[in-house]
């Protein structure tokens, strides 16, 4: 059951689901650096459609393939553009069938590749930037 506790505001919130503990540390430091907050999600749960946030980091078998296909097809019927960090071991790609919502842009990242923590970083900088002028 997850305890957490979120007073934000959706354009504030990173959603995470994953397990690798080098990627948490460092997307945690990033969220204290922008003064944003993570809502981790519990495997298994649909926790991606509760909490407001405006990027997600997820590891998607966590999700579970029927909350994985279920989220897809949402994106595709509501056009969501919420965009997407994949994290995968060795970017396998290996999604279950459905084709992936053109409509939100998407980063695939390998989970023991280091370049990647940089690349997830610079993505949700640039994607908090952009929203934050959308907003203002």
């Amino acid at each position: 059951m997850n305890t957490q506790s979120l007073e934000a505001p959706w354009f504030e919130v990173i959603f995470a689901q994953f397990e690798n503990e080098a990627l948490k540390r460092a997307l945690e430091k990033c969220a204290r650096e922008i003064d944003y907050k993570i809502w981790y999600g519990e495997p298994g749960s649909p926790d991606i459609f509760a909490i407001g946030h405006f990027v997600e980091v997820i590891e998607w078998p966590l999700l579970g393939s029927e909350i994985w296909n279920f989220y897809l097809e949402y994106c595709k019927e509501t056009n969501d553009d919420t965009p997407c960090i994949i994290i995968e071991k060795n970017k396998t790609h290996s999604f279950p069938s459905l084709e992936m919502p053109k409509v939100k842009k998407w980063l695939y990242i390998d989970s023991i590749d280091r370049d990647s923590t940089m690349q997830m970083i610079a993505f949700i900088k640039k994607i908090k930037s952009n929203l934050k002028e959308k907003i203002l």
